[in-house]
């Protein structure tokens, strides 16, 4: 897992890199706020691995994996799991929603994306 700024996740959006954002929060807390163009797989959930691996399509595609702040570990805990069924483009954004936000980044609400 690497580890990775949200100055490196806008990056990544912007220079086209094929890469799945992941919000791993629960479903209600997912339709609230997002980063745009995130997909929803909570990490709670027992088909967590599956739902991210149909939507990426290859678990060597780049993936970053987000929750609501530093503090929560839903995205360590999203980011071991993947590693452990043999993932390897494994990136987490530690700053999560919570930096996002602070930062005056843009965000998306509603039922969209959804996997």
């Amino acid at each position: 897992m690497v580890a990775v700024t949200r100055q490196q996740v806008k990056d990544m959006k912007s220079n086209g890199d094929n890469v799945l954002l992941v919000n791993v929060l629960p479903a209600e807390q997912f339709r609230l706020k997002r980063i745009p163009g995130s997909v929803s797989a909570p990490v709670e959930g027992d088909d967590f691995v599956e739902r991210v691996e149909q939507k990426a399509g290859s678990r060597d595609r780049k993936i970053i994996v987000y929750s609501a702040k530093r503090s929560c570990d839903a995205s360590a805990q999203a980011a071991q799991r993947l590693e452990e069924a043999g993932f390897t483009g494994v990136h987490r954004f530690e700053g999560g929603l919570g930096d996002w936000l602070l930062n005056g980044e843009r965000v998306e609400s509603g039922a969209l994306n959804e996997l």
